[in-house]
């Protein structure tokens, strides 16, 4: 037999946005630190999606001058965002496992800044 130590330290430090089969947008700790977004606050963010390229982004609303309206939610205590509506909305097929998107830089809307998450193939 042979016995292999385990790493227990977190993966990649990566900004991610991960959906799981319950239908909530999961923010990486790295995506909150960058956010500035602890345990202590729920902040309000707003959130886009464009359909067509499969692509999420979002911003902090106080980085913000102006959001789009009925975009803005909060965060959760332990960086969840509930998005079942949204999800099903567009039929993103979320229940048969976790749907992972990378940041995948920045992009602008309405003059404002936004940072970018592209879907992640699954293995």
């Amino acid at each position: 037999m042979t016995l292999e130590p385990v790493n227990f330290r977190a993966s990649t430090g990566a900004k991610r946005l991960t959906i799981d089969r319950q239908g909530r947008l999961m923010l990486s700790a790295a995506l909150r630190k960058e956010l500035n977004i602890d345990a202590q606050l729920s902040p309000w963010v707003t959130v886009l999606y464009d359909a067509e390229y499969d692509i999420w982004a979002l911003q902090k609303n106080e980085k913000l001058k102006q959001g789009p309206d009925g975009a803005t939610t909060k965060v959760d205590k332990r960086g969840y965002i509930s998005a079942g509506s949204i999800l099903r909305r567009n039929r993103l097929d979320y229940e048969n496992g976790p749907l992972r998107y990378d940041f995948d830089g920045t992009v602008s809307y309405s003059g404002e800044s936004y940072l970018s998450f592209k879907r992640v193939p699954s293995a």
